[in-house]
């Protein structure tokens, strides 16, 4: 059975599981990929060979006209037999995770990558030290960004979500998140149990049985890990830390370290920094409350 399955970077560990079947000839069409190497019209001709066409329900596919191939009403003109499946992304673990681009709409890349931490960015925008960036890294400014809301609010919105491209994951995520560890390394890539209960929802609905689907390589592992804070992690239920794992690194680095990392890359862009609603709301709330009352020495 051949199953092609397009997507972004998530795609290659639902492809990996599908395959681990032994009846799923899977193939990955990865969007970012296609389009960076000018084959997405070429590649989309191949679609209509394949049994199945299983799509992730990203925005992108309806923003750029290279991807017009892949809209959903395209492709079930092609094939009666296409799935729609979200796109894996909760907040929940890692509310303090975000990205901050420039006045050119590119990322700002610090050693975590494409993420950039709010308390660090507000921190910086508000000229604090380092040194007391990290002394706002506890359980009463949480509280104040409402942090530890966060993880009832991801999990309404993925629920609604996913019921949006008919595949309800609302007892998956329940059981992910009994899993005593995070089931995302950054606020959109998950890690490997979840991916792999992505791909036994895909295989039941094409007629594989779920129980011979298995993810057995983290795919996404080697790229940036973004820690669940100690005081969230407690209330989660998960493992906590404040340390980070960055792209292709074999070790871990310090809040600390993060910190130092983060501002170095902020000075270099500091007049390009573009802010978000998230950041600006996160610079108000330490500015007006946290400040003056918290921080200062």
């Amino acid at each position: 059975m051949k199953v092609a399955v397009i997507g972004n970077c998530q795609i290659s560990g639902i492809v990996e599981a599908l395959r681990h079947s032994g009846y799923v000839e899977a193939e990955p069409f990865s969007l970012a990929e296609l389009r960076t190497a000018g084959r997405t019209e070429t590649e989309a001709a191949r679609l209509p060979s394949f049994d199945w066409i299983v799509i992730q329900n990203i925005e992108v596919i309806g923003l750029l006209p290279e991807y017009a191939p892949y809209r959903l009403s395209r492709l079930q003109d092609i094939s009666p037999n296409v799935i729609v499946i979200p796109s894996l992304a909760f907040t929940g673990f890692h509310p303090d995770c975000t990205a901050i681009i420039n006045a050119s709409s590119k990322v700002i890349r610090t050693p975590a990558g494409d993420y950039s931490s709010a308390l660090i960015v507000a921190a910086f925008m508000l000229g604090l030290p380092a040194r007391r960036t990290e002394r706002l890294f506890n359980a009463y400014v949480y509280q104040q960004l409402r942090y530890f809301d966060e993880a009832n609010k991801a999990f309404s919105s993925l629920q609604e979500y996913s019921r949006r491209c008919g595949m309800d994951l609302s007892s998956s995520v329940t059981a992910w998140l009994n899993q005593g560890v995070s089931f995302m390394h950054t606020i959109n890539h998950p890690v490997a149990f979840a991916l792999e209960g992505l791909a036994k929802l895909i295989a039941a609905r094409i007629g594989v049985p779920p129980s011979l689907i298995r993810l057995e390589r983290d795919n996404l592992a080697s790229n940036t890990i973004w820690p669940v804070y100690p005081e969230l992690a407690e209330r989660l239920k998960v493992q906590g830390s404040l340390l980070f794992k960055p792209a292709g690194a074999a070790g871990t680095i310090s809040l600390g370290e993060m910190i130092e990392g983060c501002y170095e890359a902020y000075e270099r862009a500091s007049d390009s920094i573009q802010i978000s609603p998230h950041i600006a709301r996160t610079k108000a709330i330490i500015e007006k409350s946290l400040v003056s009352e918290y921080v200062t020495a």
